[in-house]
């Protein structure tokens, strides 16, 4: 089967890679499918190698990807909340191709802030946790909600990064959205469809100025090898 599964944090240009790839004829792009599998992808994250994961995820997506096939189409699907399936997506699509798009730290954690990500957010549920409920040395709920969403953008990409390590090169690719408009043509190398003109547009910034950078120190400590691994600095950025 021909597909492709963006990883990632969510809040880093999932949809506007969607809408990018979408404009290609020979692909077809969703970015939050039904079932989108919320709640769930907490479970994934605990369970990667599970056969349960493996058959939830066949049963989700298995129709889309035919579906796409049939019409002579590349299915790409940039839901952040597949990430934690990647192992399941692996054993059941042995073919599928994987994007690991990264934005800057601050600025992802910054939306998350904006978007009370681990503060009553309806989604909440499908979050991520330390499975031992600590980190660095604290209870989970003696940090902050901005260190919270900070260690969800560590740890995220560090299962993106592990995970990777198994995967041939030619299945795989790593995306700056920053850099998005200038590795277009990468991008349709790495699917396998032919060139092809699309317009990306402004990518949405967002408001950001007035949410606190109290989580800079945390970040650093607990994801300075991570951020270096996608290619960021953490000052300057605002």
């Amino acid at each position: 089967m021909f597909c492709a599964f963006t990883l990632s944090t969510g809040r880093c240009g999932t949809m506007t890679l969607a809408r990018v790839l979408n404009q290609h004829p020979q692909i077809i792009a969703l970015h939050e499918p039904f079932p989108r599998l919320i709640r769930i992808s907490a479970r994934a994250y605990l369970e990667p190698d599970s056969e349960l994961m493996e058959l939830i995820i066949k049963i989700a997506r298995e129709d889309y990807i035919e579906a796409s096939n049939q019409k002579g189409c590349i299915y790409v699907e940039t839901a952040n909340r597949l990430t934690f399936f990647s192992y399941a997506i692996r054993k059941a699509f042995p073919q599928a191709k994987f994007i690991h798009l990264v934005r800057h730290p601050v600025r992802v954690i910054k939306s998350g802030i904006r978007r009370r990500w681990y503060c009553g957010h309806p989604w909440d549920a499908g979050r991520i946790f330390p499975k031992s409920m600590h980190c660095d040395g604290r209870l989970w709920t003696e940090l902050s909600p901005s260190e919270k969403v900070a260690w969800n953008w560590v740890e995220t990409n560090r299962f993106i990064f592990d995970f990777l390590q198994g995967i041939p090169e030619k299945q795989k690719f790593f995306l700056r959205l920053e850099e998005i408009d200038s590795r277009i043509s990468s991008i349709w190398d790495f699917l396998g469809v032919r060139p092809f003109r699309v317009k990306i547009g402004k990518l949405n910034q967002g408001s950001q100025h007035e949410v606190r950078e109290d989580f800079i120190p945390f970040l650093k400590k607990i994801g300075q090898d991570v951020v270096k691994n996608c290619g960021y600095e953490i000052e300057g950025v605002r």
